[in-house]
Protein backbone atom coordinates (compact mmCIF):
# COMPACT_ATOMS: atom_id res chain seq x y z
CA UNK A 1 0.00 0.00 0.00
CA UNK A 2 1.25 3.55 -0.95
CA UNK A 3 2.39 5.37 2.09
CA UNK A 4 0.28 8.00 3.02
CA UNK A 5 1.54 11.98 3.25
CA UNK A 6 -0.75 12.95 5.87
CA UNK A 7 -2.16 10.08 8.17
CA UNK A 8 -4.77 10.34 10.28
CA UNK A 9 -3.65 12.52 13.32
CA UNK A 10 -2.04 15.05 10.92
CA UNK A 11 -5.39 14.95 8.82
CA UNK A 12 -6.93 16.04 12.36
CA UNK A 13 -4.70 18.85 13.12
CA UNK A 14 -5.49 20.16 9.74
CA UNK A 15 -9.00 20.44 10.48
CA UNK A 16 -8.22 21.70 14.11
CA UNK A 17 -6.45 24.40 12.65
CA UNK A 18 -9.72 25.16 10.28
CA UNK A 19 -11.82 25.01 13.24
CA UNK A 20 -11.25 23.83 16.57
CA UNK A 21 -12.96 20.98 17.42
CA UNK A 22 -14.54 21.83 20.95
CA UNK A 23 -18.18 21.49 20.66
CA UNK A 24 -20.26 19.46 18.42
CA UNK A 25 -24.68 18.61 18.66
CA UNK A 26 -27.02 16.27 17.75
CA UNK A 27 -29.55 18.32 16.90
CA UNK A 28 -32.76 19.14 18.59
CA UNK A 29 -33.94 22.84 18.86
CA UNK A 30 -33.91 25.56 21.03
CA UNK A 31 -36.41 26.07 24.02
CA UNK A 32 -38.57 28.38 24.29
CA UNK A 33 -40.93 29.98 26.88
CA UNK A 34 -44.51 29.73 27.01
CA UNK A 35 -46.18 32.99 29.04
CA UNK A 36 -46.68 32.08 32.50
CA UNK A 37 -46.72 34.52 35.81
CA UNK A 38 -42.55 35.99 36.34
CA UNK A 39 -43.18 35.86 40.00
CA UNK A 40 -42.81 31.94 38.95
CA UNK A 41 -40.26 32.18 36.44
CA UNK A 42 -41.39 31.17 32.96
CA UNK A 43 -42.40 27.78 31.91
CA UNK A 44 -41.02 26.11 28.91
CA UNK A 45 -43.10 23.87 26.42
CA UNK A 46 -40.87 21.10 27.60
CA UNK A 47 -41.98 21.64 31.38
CA UNK A 48 -38.71 23.14 32.59
CA UNK A 49 -39.46 25.80 35.01
CA UNK A 50 -36.89 28.41 34.70
CA UNK A 51 -36.19 31.95 37.24
CA UNK A 52 -33.95 34.13 36.91
CA UNK A 53 -31.43 34.79 40.13
CA UNK A 54 -29.27 37.17 38.47
CA UNK A 55 -28.94 38.16 34.76
CA UNK A 56 -25.78 36.97 32.99
CA UNK A 57 -23.59 39.93 30.90
CA UNK A 58 -22.19 37.93 28.03
CA UNK A 59 -23.37 35.83 25.08
CA UNK A 60 -26.65 33.32 25.32
CA UNK A 61 -25.56 29.56 24.35
CA UNK A 62 -26.71 28.11 21.17
CA UNK A 63 -26.49 24.68 19.78
CA UNK A 64 -22.88 23.41 19.33
CA UNK A 65 -21.14 25.79 22.18
CA UNK A 66 -19.00 24.83 24.51
CA UNK A 67 -20.49 25.92 28.24
CA UNK A 68 -18.82 25.86 31.97
CA UNK A 69 -20.89 25.72 34.64
CA UNK A 70 -21.11 25.52 38.47
CA UNK A 71 -24.43 24.33 39.95
CA UNK A 72 -25.96 22.94 43.20
CA UNK A 73 -28.30 20.06 42.52
CA UNK A 74 -31.04 18.85 45.32
CA UNK A 75 -33.94 17.22 45.60
CA UNK A 76 -37.81 18.68 46.61
CA UNK A 77 -36.95 17.89 50.06
CA UNK A 78 -33.61 20.38 50.10
CA UNK A 79 -31.40 16.62 49.85
CA UNK A 80 -28.37 17.91 48.08
CA UNK A 81 -26.85 15.25 45.92
CA UNK A 82 -24.44 17.26 43.67
CA UNK A 83 -22.36 20.13 44.19
CA UNK A 84 -19.60 21.47 41.86
CA UNK A 85 -17.99 23.43 44.28
CA UNK A 86 -16.68 20.57 46.15
CA UNK A 87 -14.95 19.68 43.34
CA UNK A 88 -13.25 23.65 42.80
CA UNK A 89 -14.00 23.37 39.27
CA UNK A 90 -16.93 24.12 36.84
CA UNK A 91 -18.99 21.49 34.82
CA UNK A 92 -17.99 22.11 31.22
CA UNK A 93 -20.51 20.38 28.13
CA UNK A 94 -21.55 21.26 25.31
CA UNK A 95 -25.18 22.27 24.21
CA UNK A 96 -27.11 19.62 22.64
CA UNK A 97 -24.49 16.77 22.90
CA UNK A 98 -26.37 14.78 25.77
CA UNK A 99 -23.66 15.30 27.64
CA UNK A 100 -25.95 16.35 30.99
CA UNK A 101 -29.92 15.80 31.70
CA UNK A 102 -31.91 17.44 29.06
CA UNK A 103 -33.32 19.83 31.87
CA UNK A 104 -29.88 21.17 32.72
CA UNK A 105 -29.01 21.43 28.63
CA UNK A 106 -32.25 23.48 27.85
CA UNK A 107 -32.05 25.49 31.13
CA UNK A 108 -28.47 26.42 29.77
CA UNK A 109 -29.67 27.84 26.89
CA UNK A 110 -31.82 30.59 28.07
CA UNK A 111 -29.40 31.52 30.71
CA UNK A 112 -26.30 34.61 29.83
CA UNK A 113 -23.00 34.26 30.43
CA UNK A 114 -22.51 35.48 34.03
CA UNK A 115 -25.79 34.46 35.03
CA UNK A 116 -27.35 32.57 37.62
CA UNK A 117 -30.65 30.71 37.68
CA UNK A 118 -32.84 28.20 39.35
CA UNK A 119 -34.25 25.40 37.02
CA UNK A 120 -36.99 23.05 38.51
CA UNK A 121 -36.22 19.72 36.44
CA UNK A 122 -39.49 17.37 35.94
CA UNK A 123 -38.39 13.82 35.62
CA UNK A 124 -39.19 13.38 32.68
CA UNK A 125 -36.44 15.87 31.73
CA UNK A 126 -34.12 14.66 34.47
CA UNK A 127 -33.65 10.73 35.13
CA UNK A 128 -36.88 9.43 34.50
CA UNK A 129 -37.68 6.29 36.21
CA UNK A 130 -33.68 5.17 36.54
CA UNK A 131 -32.65 5.32 40.37
CA UNK A 132 -29.33 6.44 40.32
CA UNK A 133 -29.03 5.60 44.17
CA UNK A 134 -28.19 9.37 45.20
CA UNK A 135 -31.54 10.49 42.97
CA UNK A 136 -34.54 8.48 43.79
CA UNK A 137 -36.47 7.21 40.80
CA UNK A 138 -38.94 9.64 38.99
CA UNK A 139 -37.68 12.59 40.73
CA UNK A 140 -38.32 16.39 40.09
CA UNK A 141 -34.73 17.75 40.34
CA UNK A 142 -33.98 21.63 41.60
CA UNK A 143 -30.47 23.49 40.30
CA UNK A 144 -28.75 26.33 41.23
CA UNK A 145 -26.73 27.54 38.16
CA UNK A 146 -24.36 29.59 37.11
CA UNK A 147 -23.02 30.17 33.95
CA UNK A 148 -19.41 30.75 34.24
CA UNK A 149 -18.41 30.66 29.90
CA UNK A 150 -19.79 30.46 26.83
CA UNK A 151 -17.25 29.39 24.26
CA UNK A 152 -18.98 29.39 20.72
CA UNK A 153 -18.92 26.42 18.35
CA UNK A 154 -15.74 27.23 15.49
CA UNK A 155 -16.97 27.95 12.21
CA UNK A 156 -15.46 26.26 8.76
CA UNK A 157 -12.33 27.95 7.63
CA UNK A 158 -12.82 31.03 5.23
CA UNK A 159 -12.49 30.50 1.65
CA UNK A 160 -12.62 32.93 -0.91
CA UNK A 161 -15.68 32.35 -3.48
CA UNK A 162 -13.41 31.97 -6.66
CA UNK A 163 -11.02 29.67 -5.00
CA UNK A 164 -13.54 26.70 -5.08
CA UNK A 165 -13.97 24.39 -7.88
CA UNK A 166 -17.61 24.02 -8.67
CA UNK A 167 -18.81 20.29 -10.27
CA UNK A 168 -22.05 19.91 -12.72
CA UNK A 169 -23.86 18.96 -9.84
CA UNK A 170 -23.63 22.14 -8.50
CA UNK A 171 -21.09 21.02 -5.94
CA UNK A 172 -18.36 23.43 -4.68
CA UNK A 173 -15.51 21.91 -3.06
CA UNK A 174 -11.99 23.98 -2.29
CA UNK A 175 -8.63 21.44 -0.83
CA UNK A 176 -7.19 22.60 2.28
CA UNK A 177 -4.60 19.46 1.89
CA UNK A 178 -3.91 17.48 -1.04
CA UNK A 179 -3.52 13.76 -0.42
CA UNK A 180 -0.90 11.47 -2.33
CA UNK A 181 -2.85 8.11 -1.44
CA UNK A 182 -5.68 6.44 -3.34
CA UNK A 183 -9.07 7.84 -4.19
CA UNK A 184 -11.98 5.59 -3.21
CA UNK A 185 -14.43 4.22 -6.22
CA UNK A 186 -17.88 3.68 -6.05
CA UNK A 187 -19.28 0.83 -3.57
CA UNK A 188 -15.76 1.29 -1.47
CA UNK A 189 -15.78 2.27 2.22
CA UNK A 190 -13.45 4.60 3.05
CA UNK A 191 -12.35 6.05 6.60
CA UNK A 192 -13.05 9.61 7.31
CA UNK A 193 -12.82 12.56 9.90
CA UNK A 194 -15.21 15.75 9.34
CA UNK A 195 -17.03 18.48 10.44
CA UNK A 196 -20.40 19.91 8.87
CA UNK A 197 -21.91 23.66 9.43
CA UNK A 198 -25.57 25.16 8.79
CA UNK A 199 -25.72 27.99 6.25
CA UNK A 200 -25.91 30.44 9.56
CA UNK A 201 -22.80 29.16 11.19
CA UNK A 202 -24.56 26.61 13.52
CA UNK A 203 -21.98 23.97 14.10
CA UNK A 204 -23.72 19.89 13.53
CA UNK A 205 -21.11 17.80 13.62
CA UNK A 206 -17.79 16.86 14.52
CA UNK A 207 -15.81 13.80 15.28
CA UNK A 208 -16.98 14.26 18.67
CA UNK A 209 -19.90 12.37 17.81
CA UNK A 210 -18.30 8.80 16.83
CA UNK A 211 -15.05 9.07 18.74
CA UNK A 212 -13.02 10.12 15.91
CA UNK A 213 -12.48 8.70 12.70
CA UNK A 214 -15.93 7.11 11.19
CA UNK A 215 -16.28 5.09 7.97
CA UNK A 216 -19.24 5.33 5.34
CA UNK A 217 -19.37 3.97 1.64
CA UNK A 218 -18.98 5.89 -1.54
CA UNK A 219 -22.69 6.16 -3.33
CA UNK A 220 -24.25 4.38 -0.50
CA UNK A 221 -28.04 6.01 0.00
CA UNK A 222 -27.11 6.67 3.77
CA UNK A 223 -24.49 8.46 2.88
CA UNK A 224 -24.99 12.48 1.50
CA UNK A 225 -24.80 12.36 -1.98
CA UNK A 226 -22.35 15.79 -1.83
CA UNK A 227 -20.22 13.89 0.46
CA UNK A 228 -19.78 10.65 -1.50
CA UNK A 229 -19.09 12.98 -4.89
CA UNK A 230 -16.58 15.29 -2.98
CA UNK A 231 -14.96 12.66 -1.24
CA UNK A 232 -14.85 10.16 -4.72
CA UNK A 233 -11.78 12.66 -5.96
CA UNK A 234 -10.14 12.71 -3.31
CA UNK A 235 -7.21 11.22 -2.57
CA UNK A 236 -5.99 9.28 0.54
CA UNK A 237 -4.17 12.08 3.56
CA UNK A 238 -6.39 14.65 1.60
CA UNK A 239 -8.54 17.42 3.61
CA UNK A 240 -11.34 19.14 1.55
CA UNK A 241 -14.05 21.48 2.37
CA UNK A 242 -17.27 20.69 0.68
CA UNK A 243 -20.46 23.21 -0.07
CA UNK A 244 -23.17 21.51 -0.44
CA UNK A 245 -26.53 22.50 -2.11
CA UNK A 246 -29.91 21.15 -0.77
CA UNK A 247 -30.05 18.72 -3.56
CA UNK A 248 -27.12 16.93 -3.33
CA UNK A 249 -27.86 17.21 0.85
CA UNK A 250 -31.08 16.86 2.99
CA UNK A 251 -33.06 18.14 0.01
CA UNK A 252 -36.55 20.00 0.86
CA UNK A 253 -37.58 17.75 3.78
CA UNK A 254 -34.24 18.35 5.69
CA UNK A 255 -33.76 15.82 8.83
CA UNK A 256 -36.60 14.42 11.18
CA UNK A 257 -35.99 16.42 14.61
CA UNK A 258 -35.19 19.81 12.53
CA UNK A 259 -31.58 19.51 12.76
CA UNK A 260 -31.05 20.54 9.33
CA UNK A 261 -33.81 22.42 7.88
CA UNK A 262 -35.24 22.18 4.94
CA UNK A 263 -33.52 23.43 1.08
CA UNK A 264 -30.51 23.84 3.53
CA UNK A 265 -26.95 24.50 2.22
CA UNK A 266 -24.45 22.49 4.09
CA UNK A 267 -20.84 23.24 4.74
CA UNK A 268 -18.69 20.13 5.36
CA UNK A 269 -14.43 19.73 6.29
CA UNK A 270 -14.07 16.29 5.68
CA UNK A 271 -10.47 14.66 5.79
CA UNK A 272 -9.81 11.62 3.73
CA UNK A 273 -7.88 9.11 5.61
CA UNK A 274 -7.63 6.04 4.18
CA UNK A 275 -9.65 3.93 1.61
CA UNK A 276 -10.69 -0.09 2.52
CA UNK A 277 -9.26 -2.43 0.03
CA UNK A 278 -11.89 -4.74 -1.40
CA UNK A 279 -10.38 -7.86 0.04
CA UNK A 280 -7.52 -8.43 2.90
CA UNK A 281 -4.15 -9.61 0.59
CA UNK A 282 -2.56 -12.42 1.64
CA UNK A 283 0.56 -11.70 4.07
CA UNK A 284 3.72 -10.50 3.02
CA UNK A 285 6.44 -12.46 2.34
CA UNK A 286 9.33 -11.81 5.59
CA UNK A 287 12.99 -13.35 5.52
CA UNK A 288 13.01 -14.84 8.89
CA UNK A 289 16.49 -12.30 8.89
CA UNK A 290 14.70 -9.05 8.81
CA UNK A 291 12.33 -9.45 11.77
CA UNK A 292 12.98 -8.07 15.32
CA UNK A 293 12.23 -10.39 18.45
CA UNK A 294 11.10 -8.69 21.45
CA UNK A 295 12.37 -10.49 24.82
CA UNK A 296 9.05 -11.89 24.63
CA UNK A 297 9.47 -13.93 21.64
CA UNK A 298 7.34 -11.67 19.81
CA UNK A 299 8.17 -11.17 16.24
CA UNK A 300 8.06 -8.24 13.92
CA UNK A 301 8.71 -6.60 10.79
CA UNK A 302 8.15 -2.91 9.27
CA UNK A 303 6.17 -3.24 6.08
CA UNK A 304 5.69 0.65 6.60
CA UNK A 305 7.28 3.00 9.13
CA UNK A 306 4.36 5.80 10.25
CA UNK A 307 5.65 9.37 11.24
CA UNK A 308 3.50 9.44 13.84
CA UNK A 309 3.91 9.22 17.74
CA UNK A 310 3.70 5.51 19.19
CA UNK A 311 0.60 4.81 20.93
CA UNK A 312 0.20 4.60 24.96
CA UNK A 313 -0.75 2.04 26.88
CA UNK A 314 -4.49 2.14 27.60
CA UNK A 315 -5.30 4.36 24.19
CA UNK A 316 -7.77 3.35 21.64
CA UNK A 317 -6.34 2.62 18.58
CA UNK A 318 -8.03 2.67 15.18
CA UNK A 319 -6.87 -0.14 12.93
CA UNK A 320 -6.95 -2.46 9.68
CA UNK A 321 -5.73 -6.05 10.07
CA UNK A 322 -5.82 -9.17 9.24
CA UNK A 323 -4.72 -12.74 10.59
CA UNK A 324 -3.27 -15.68 9.83
CA UNK A 325 -1.96 -19.12 10.48
CA UNK A 326 1.08 -20.71 9.85
CA UNK A 327 -0.20 -22.43 7.13
CA UNK A 328 -1.72 -19.04 5.32
CA UNK A 329 -4.97 -19.92 6.71
CA UNK A 330 -7.01 -16.70 6.80
CA UNK A 331 -8.41 -17.25 10.82
CA UNK A 332 -9.50 -13.29 11.24
CA UNK A 333 -9.55 -9.90 9.22
CA UNK A 334 -11.65 -6.31 9.73
CA UNK A 335 -12.73 -6.29 6.39
CA UNK A 336 -15.06 -9.47 7.16
CA UNK A 337 -16.15 -8.56 10.66
CA UNK A 338 -18.08 -5.69 9.64
CA UNK A 339 -15.93 -3.12 11.13
CA UNK A 340 -13.22 -3.08 8.29
CA UNK A 341 -11.55 -0.40 10.31
CA UNK A 342 -12.14 -0.97 13.87
CA UNK A 343 -11.52 0.81 16.97
CA UNK A 344 -9.27 -1.09 19.49
CA UNK A 345 -8.25 -0.51 22.98
CA UNK A 346 -5.48 -1.51 24.27
CA UNK A 347 -5.42 -3.30 27.39
CA UNK A 348 -8.77 -4.28 26.88
CA UNK A 349 -8.57 -8.05 26.45
CA UNK A 350 -9.74 -8.00 23.02
CA UNK A 351 -6.86 -9.07 20.87
CA UNK A 352 -4.02 -11.17 22.21
CA UNK A 353 -0.86 -9.74 23.86
CA UNK A 354 1.05 -9.88 21.11
CA UNK A 355 -1.06 -8.11 19.52
CA UNK A 356 -1.34 -5.30 21.40
CA UNK A 357 2.49 -5.46 22.39
CA UNK A 358 3.27 -5.05 18.70
CA UNK A 359 1.22 -1.92 18.07
CA UNK A 360 2.06 -0.37 21.23
CA UNK A 361 5.89 -0.06 19.13
CA UNK A 362 4.19 1.11 15.72
CA UNK A 363 4.06 4.68 15.00
CA UNK A 364 0.74 5.95 13.53
CA UNK A 365 0.37 5.62 9.73
CA UNK A 366 2.66 2.82 10.27
CA UNK A 367 1.81 -1.02 8.65
CA UNK A 368 3.27 -4.21 10.58
CA UNK A 369 3.77 -7.86 10.37
CA UNK A 370 3.81 -9.55 13.67
CA UNK A 371 4.76 -13.35 14.45
CA UNK A 372 2.93 -14.11 17.99
CA UNK A 373 4.06 -17.26 19.40
CA UNK A 374 1.08 -19.22 21.31
CA UNK A 375 1.89 -18.19 24.84
CA UNK A 376 1.39 -14.71 23.26
CA UNK A 377 -1.94 -15.78 21.40
CA UNK A 378 -4.56 -17.75 22.34
CA UNK A 379 -2.45 -20.25 24.50
CA UNK A 380 -3.77 -24.03 24.70
CA UNK A 381 -7.42 -22.81 24.15
CA UNK A 382 -8.97 -23.95 20.93
CA UNK A 383 -11.02 -21.88 19.15
CA UNK A 384 -13.48 -22.80 15.61
CA UNK A 385 -11.11 -21.57 13.19
CA UNK A 386 -7.34 -21.16 15.85
CA UNK A 387 -6.11 -24.89 16.85
CA UNK A 388 -4.79 -25.00 20.22
CA UNK A 389 -0.82 -23.97 20.48
CA UNK A 390 -1.27 -21.86 17.07
CA UNK A 391 1.73 -19.28 16.27
CA UNK A 392 -0.35 -16.57 14.70
CA UNK A 393 1.11 -13.79 12.00
CA UNK A 394 -1.55 -10.68 12.21
CA UNK A 395 -0.60 -7.50 9.43
CA UNK A 396 -1.53 -4.55 11.22
CA UNK A 397 -2.49 -0.76 9.65
CA UNK A 398 -2.41 1.51 12.34
CA UNK A 399 -4.27 4.75 11.83
CA UNK A 400 -4.97 6.80 14.64
CA UNK A 401 -4.23 6.14 18.53
CA UNK A 402 -6.45 8.53 20.82
CA UNK A 403 -7.57 8.69 24.47
CA UNK A 404 -10.56 7.20 25.28
CA UNK A 405 -12.03 10.23 26.42
CA UNK A 406 -10.59 12.95 23.99
CA UNK A 407 -13.33 13.63 21.99
CA UNK A 408 -15.64 13.85 25.01
CA UNK A 409 -14.54 18.08 25.52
Amino acid sequence: MKRKLLIASEIIVILLLAATFIACCNGGSDESPSSTPTEEGILTESGLRYIEIEEGFGPQPRVGDFVMIHYVGTLEDGTEFDNTRDRDFPQPFTVDKLQTITGLDLGVRLMKEGGKARLVVPPELGYGSVDTGRIPANSTLIFEVELVSVIPAPPPGEVAEEDYEITETGLKYYDMAVGDGDSPEAGQMVLIVFSMWLADGTQIRTPADTNGPTTMVIGSPDALAGLSEGLASMHEGGVRQLVIPPDLGHGEEGTEGGTVPPNETLTVEVGLIAVVPWEPDPPTEVDEADYTTTDSGLKYYDLAVGSGNPPEPEQAVVVQFTGWLTDGTQFTSSLDLGQPISAHKLGSGNKPEGFDEGVLTMQVGGKRQLVIPPELGFGEEELENVPANSTLIYEVELFYAFDPSFWYL
